[in-house]
């Protein structure tokens, strides 16, 4: 009954995450998030203290980003909309800046050196790439950075060209990324389903800790010098009752 419970409390909250990247019914998505406070509830006295924490953690995550993404929108702002465009076929370069979402984006790209130019960004299908920030760019108060199959690529962002929004970056492998971040939990870090990457991820200030969602990834490693200065919540499976090794460790390594 427990592990039941647990596995459809999980899948739900993978479901909720996936309306939250995809819609705008804020309403509807509430109503989800409480039902599955409903859930927890009932599902606590049944549950390890830490996986109790882990669950409790996903959830109030998933309501801050629901407040979250309806506050940008009452502004005007696209900082959490994560969604899916229609891909054009494959062995076609491509980058644009689009009015509506302020949106740019490369697909199928090979041995490219790529300057962010937008504050809100998302490159696809990178292979043997450069990706870095100008030297010199203005810094906007909002944006977003996004980064989908992404494979033996070096970005590296320094800093992040927005002072609050959002950075997702999902099915990447064998790529480093160093991303210098804004303070005080400015921008959600959500990490998806990476292999063998390399993360320097490190916030300007030194008064609190960075909070990064980590999500079905394997064998990734965080800068040593980042320890103490992360506060990784790792998503991949809630009903185990620690991390797996396997998912992430901290280590030096030259940048």
């Amino acid at each position: 009954m427990g592990e039941s419970s647990l596995s459809n409390l999980e899948q739900r909250s993978k479901a909720l995450q996936d309306e939250i990247d995809e819609s705008d019914n804020f309403a509807k998505m509430k109503t989800h998030c409480d039902e599955l406070f409903h859930i927890l509830t009932d599902l606590s006295p049944s549950l390890s203290p830490y996986d109790k924490e882990r669950c409790q953690s996903r959830v109030d995550f998933l309501l801050k980003q629901i407040n979250t993404k309806e506050s940008s929108a009452s502004k005007g702002s696209k900082l959490f909309q994560f969604q899916r465009k229609p891909r054009p076929s494959k062995k076609v370069v491509r980058t644009h800046n689009a009015t509506q979402d302020n949106y740019q984006k490369a697909i199928t790209t090979t041995n490219e050196q790529i300057v962010v130019t937008e504050p809100s960004a998302v490159y696809e299908d990178l292979n043997h790439c450069q990706v870095t920030t100008k030297k010199e760019h203005t810094i906007e108060k909002a944006g977003s950075f996004i980064l989908r199959k992404v494979n033996n690529t070096l970005v590296r962002c320094q800093p992040l060209a927005f002072e609050t929004g959002s950075l997702f970056i999902t099915d990447c492998e064998r790529s480093s990324i160093v991303c210098d971040l804004p303070p005080h939990n400015a921008v959600q870090v959500r990490l998806h389903n990476l292999k063998n990457c390399k993360l320097f991820l490190l916030p300007t200030d030194t008064t609190s800790k960075q909070v990064v969602i980590l999500e079905n990834c394997t064998n990734c490693i965080f800068h040593e010098d980042t320890k103490g200065r992360l506060e990784i919540k790792n998503f991949t499976s809630l009903n185990l009752t620690e991390d797996s090794p396997l998912d992430y460790k901290y280590e030096s390594y030259d940048i």
